[in-house]
């Protein structure tokens, strides 16, 4: 039943509709940053929509119902992943998507400044779009999780998720911990790069400004 549901056009093409505009939201964001810093900001955007399985499974965890509005309660059925050059860059665009007005941000949470236990940096953010589609009366709010991180924050979560994340194997909890020392590594690495970035914009200003 609760497959059917997923599928058909209760649920699907909302989905569909919702990450696809909040991606061109974000990718516009990036892009219009870019501009003004006259430097690339935008890396790589992506984004995915859990299986059928998985919703189900994330229904059950959360106690939900196995309906229509089960699902939609969900916060984190659709993702769209945006990774920047540099971590002032995650905290602008996170700042311009507070300002707009044809979605709305119900929740947030700053792996970056807090990382999860295992060393996982990323800013989160639950957005909320309304959704109708052509042919329909109805306007369905559309919950879609925009995660916000830079290339070094993704290098080692991409790398994470490849050798240890949902894995049980002898050792584990070993290699979780060399992990979690290199997240830190990588992290201090990350702001390096930044304050390097500042240098050279702050010396080519001086030379633009010389006699």
């Amino acid at each position: 039943m609760i497959q059917e549901i997923i599928e058909e056009d209760t649920y699907r093409p909302y989905a569909l509709e919702a990450m696809e505009y909040i991606q061109n939201c974000f990718w516009e964001m990036g892009m219009v940053l870019a501009v003004e810093k006259e430097r690339k900001v935008i890396n790589q955007i992506s984004c995915r929509i859990k299986s059928a399985d998985s919703i189900l499974k994330k229904i059950k965890k959360k106690n939900y119902p196995l309906d229509r509005e089960g699902i939609f309660k969900c916060n984190d059925l659709l993702g769209i992943r945006m990774v920047c050059l540099f971590m002032d860059d995650v905290y602008e665009i996170a700042k311009r998507a507070r300002n707009r007005e044809d979605f709305r941000i119900i929740k947030e949470k700053d792996y970056i400044k807090k990382p999860k236990s295992n060393g996982y940096m990323s800013l989160h953010l639950i957005v909320e779009v309304p959704i109708s589609l052509k042919g329909k009366e109805d306007v369905q709010p559309i919950k879609v999780e925009v995660q916000l991180r830079t290339v070094a924050m993704d290098f080692w979560s991409v790398l994470d998720h490849q050798l240890v994340y949902k894995k049980e194997f002898p050792g584990a909890e070993t290699v979780g911990k060399e992990l979690k020392e290199y997240a830190a590594t990588i992290s201090e690495l990350d702001k390096n790069m930044l304050k390097l970035r500042k240098k050279i914009e702050r010396l080519s200003g001086q030379l633009l400004v010389s006699p």
